[in-house]
C-alpha cells in the first residue's frame, strides 16, 4: 500500500520503490526517527538527511533540487516476515521543494505566474531529460560496438 502505482507483491515490490527512489535521487540518505512495535505491528518514521532530485522520479524529469521528504511505515508481520506494508510520504511537500508545485502562500496573479512558469519549466527540463537520456544511450551504444 503506497501513494503511488502500485509496484507489486514481495521482495520485487520493495526493491522497485527503493530503486525508483535510486534512478531519482541517487544521493538520497535516510535517518529513522522513531520505532515503535506492538504484537505483530511495526511502525517506522523517518526523514531524508539528503536528497537531490538529478534522475527521473515517477515520470518527472530531475529538477537539480534538493528535498526533504519525512514518511511513516506500517509493516505487518506474521511468522517473522513482513505481510502487509504501509508508506505515507509527505509527498505535497516534495513535489513543493521540487518546484512543481506552488507554495502554499502563492495567491492571485502570483499563482498565476508560477502555474505558467511551471509549464514552461517542466517542458524545459523534460526536454534536456530526453536529450541527455539519448546522448548517454548512444555514447552506450558506441562503446559497445568499439569494444
Amino acid at each position: 500500500n503506497v501513494p503511488f502505482e502500485h509496484p507489486g507483491h514481495g521482495t520485487p515490490g520493495l526493491q522497485k520503490i527503493a530503486s525508483g527512489l535510486r534512478e531519482g535521487f541517487p544521493d538520497i540518505r535516510c535517518q529513522i526517527e522513531e520505532i515503535v512495535a506492538r504484537d505483530n505491528k511495526v511502525c517506522v518514521r523517518w526523514k531524508t538527511t539528503r536528497q537531490t532530485h538529478t534522475g527521473e522520479y515517477r515520470g518527472l524529469p530531475p529538477t537539480g533540487k534538493e528535498v526533504r521528504v519525512t514518511a511513516l511505515q506500517l509493516f505487518t508481520l506474521e511468522n517473522e516476515r513482513i505481510v502487509e506494508f504501509w508508506l505515507e510520504m509527505d509527498q505535497l511537500n516534495a513535489v513543493r521543494q521540487m518546484g512543481v508545485v506552488a507554495p502554499e502562500h502563492y495567491k492571485g496573479p502570483r499563482l498565476g505566474l508560477f502555474v505558467l512558469g511551471s509549464v514552461f519549466r517542466m517542458g524545459f527540463l523534460t526536454a534536456k531529460w530526453q536529450i541527455m537520456k539519448g546522448k548517454a544511450k548512444k555514447r552506450a551504444q558506441a562503446s559497445g560496438a568499439t569494444s
